[in-house]
């Protein structure tokens, strides 16, 4: 046995390994469609390796056992990726659709299925001699349809769902896109050679695919929740196309914003609020609120707590005969009281104390 044929068996073993995984640390359904999708690519690269090695010859009754569950490689993958990026399942009727596809496609098998162990045998031959026959190859030209189809469709909605700036700052979400440009590889390339009737496309895709199961092994073992950072990466996706900031130019909003309290100084109006702040900015109250929350990571209340402050810490220090009272309404607050609390939980000392801590 050379070593590509030994890598696909190999291979097959791993993807048991990988499918056991996730049906023995069920957490959620989506645990099982991705467990699937392991067992139905593990039984494809037994195959593979039976077909490279030629044990098929020994084992007749596993011919073309693939067939059918090839095309739940497509239906499970699907059916995880929709629910990990959007938590939902499809409608049950396109559910029900692709069922009919699988049933199909096990109703065309079915006469080859029924063969004698001998008329497997001479099939077999007849494939090694002379290329796949016109009915098998049939039928494995409508599994490259549909499975064409479906990796057609998750690329789409892949596109659909993430942004270009969100993927090229993912590692994991270029995993993900990777795999499936990988499977649209391996059906154009299985396509290819069923269309001319060689049984050498399956060894081709069987060492893409235990390629990728490699690589995959290992980058689960540098980072174990690889698939679950993806629905987080889904979620803050969400949040950017409902958001009320993509009619604005954010790069302008922040210069503003930055002019207004730097150099305007606006956090010493004692009556500064969320409304006039975005009016001088020329967005609204909801949008200037998102801006603070999603691009600062803080609200309204702290931006202008933390500018005075910052402030009130410089005139503590370089202002050494200035009362606490006059600092407290020159940086924007309306009592004293009110001034040394917000600065007490800032930084732990009363403004007397700190100005005390700086002279030691």
């Amino acid at each position: 046995m050379n070593l590509p044929t030994f890598f696909l068996g190999f291979s097959s073993a791993l993807a048991v390994l990988f499918a056991l995984g996730e049906f023995f640390t069920f957490k959620s359904s989506k645990n099982w469609y991705l467990g699937g999708v392991f067992l139905f690519l593990a039984i494809f690269l037994l195959q593979s390796f039976l077909w490279a090695s030629g044990l098929i010859k020994l084992y007749p009754h596993l011919l073309h056992i693939h067939l059918p569950t090839t095309v739940l490689i497509g239906v499970f993958l699907e059916r995880y990726l929709v629910l990990m990026w959007e938590n939902q399942f499809e409608s049950f009727k396109k559910f029900l659709i692709k069922c009919i596809l699988f049933i199909t496609v096990v109703t065309l098998s079915i006469p080859l299925y029924l063969k004698s162990s001998e008329e497997k045998l001479k099939y077999i031959e007849d494939c090694y001699r002379d290329g796949i026959p016109l009915r098998s190859k049939i039928v494995i030209l409508v599994i490259i349809g549909i499975m064409f189809y479906f990796f057609l469709s998750l690329l789409f909605r892949f596109k659909k769902l993430f942004r270009s700036s969100t993927l090229y700052s993912s590692k994991t979400l270029q995993l993900i896109f990777a795999i499936l440009i990988l499977g649209f590889v391996g059906i154009m390339i299985g396509g290819y050679f069923a269309f001319y009737g060689s049984p050498i496309g399956m060894e081709t895709n069987g060492y893409i695919f235990g390629s990728f199961l490699i690589i995959l092994y290992i980058l689960r073992l540098r980072n174990p929740e690889i698939f679950q950072e993806v629905r987080m990466i889904v979620e803050e996706e969400k949040k950017y196309k409902n958001s009320q900031l993509k009619s604005i130019n954010l790069k302008n909003v922040g210069e503003k914003l930055k002019n207004l309290l730097e150099i305007e100084k606006i956090y010493r109006e004692e009556d500064i609020n969320l409304t006039e702040l975005a009016s001088q900015i020329g967005i609204s109250n909801h949008q200037l609120s998102e801006y603070l929350n999603q691009e600062l990571k803080i609200s309204f209340f702290q931006l202008i707590h933390k500018y005075r402050m910052e402030e009130a810490k410089k005139r503590l220090l370089t202002h050494p005969d200035e009362t606490i009272l006059s600092i407290a309404y020159k940086v924007g607050y309306q009592s004293k009281s009110s001034f040394n609390d917000i600065f007490k939980k800032e930084t732990g000392f009363t403004p007397t104390d700190f100005r005390k801590q700086a002279k030691k």
